[in-house]
């Protein structure tokens, strides 16, 4: 079962939710956490401020969700290491900032959407390389600008590859 797959059954979904997501949320952990050691405390706390306060865009690619569950609760942390410091006030909420997930069936979307609030849920994404006109669409309408995001979770996306050279680069 794979969170990009084109359908997926109710009891399909019921099971990834109960069998892969916890999994998946793991892996997204243990690479966010390594990801804040290696760029240190200023990297994290700057996204938190950044967007006038917002917080930072994030796009989970392949986790079904776990990874945006991952980092609020890593961006929650992090806040509270803030608030105990003196450095914001403890009465603000945490700027989760905006949220995409990215995944394929409607019977996945549909229970993660539960566990995440403020989020927008994609199937998948625009093509914006086989576009044939991309400042406009068909109908002459200007069309929209690419999305940029701050952060991109993609775990186990390279597992699909059979050959290791192409896992590598």
């Amino acid at each position: 079962l794979e969170a990009g797959q084109h359908r997926m059954s109710d009891i399909e979904a019921d099971a990834y939710v109960a069998a892969v997501l916890p999994g998946t949320y793991t892996a997204a952990m243990s690479a966010i956490v390594e990801v804040r050691k290696r760029l240190g405390t200023s990297w994290i706390r700057n996204l938190l401020l950044q967007n006038d306060g917002e917080g930072p865009r994030i796009l989970d690619a392949g986790a079904g969700g776990a990874g945006i569950i991952a980092w609020r609760q890593v961006l929650a942390a992090e806040w509270h290491v803030m608030v105990s410091d003196g450095l914001i006030d403890p009465n603000s909420p945490i700027p989760e900032g905006k949220s995409t997930v990215l995944t394929g069936p409607s019977t996945l979307r549909h229970r993660i959407s539960r566990l995440l609030d403020n989020t927008i849920f994609l199937p998948r994404l625009p093509d914006y390389v086989h576009s044939a006109n991309p400042e406009t669409l068909l109908d002459g309408a200007p069309a929209e600008g690419r999305k940029s995001y701050d952060i991109i979770i993609a775990p186990h996306t390279l597992f699909p590859l059979k050959e290791d050279h192409q896992r590598k680069y």
